[in-house]
């Protein structure tokens, strides 16, 4: 059941952010679908529970965006 649960989310997250969608991405060229939802799934817990602990809401760092990286360096 968590299975389900966390493959109705995966779909969800990497819609709502181009961060998790880069990686997905990322890790589905080099791995394959099987592994790259499964490695995006424990760094989802990962968060959630860094979360929980700290009691802080998400913050995405400029850093994961390359748009952003690149102006950050002075690239065009």
């Amino acid at each position: 059941m968590t299975r389900t649960i966390l493959t109705q989310l995966l779909i969800q997250v990497t819609d709502a952010s181009p961060y998790f969608r880069n990686y997905y991405d990322e890790m589905q060229s080099r791995r394959g679908a099987g592994r790259s939802r499964i490695a995006l799934f424990r760094k989802l817990c990962g968060i959630m529970r860094r979360m929980l602990l700290d009691g802080k809401p998400f913050e995405m760092k400029k850093s994961a965006y390359k748009n952003n990286k690149r102006l950050d360096f002075g690239q065009a």
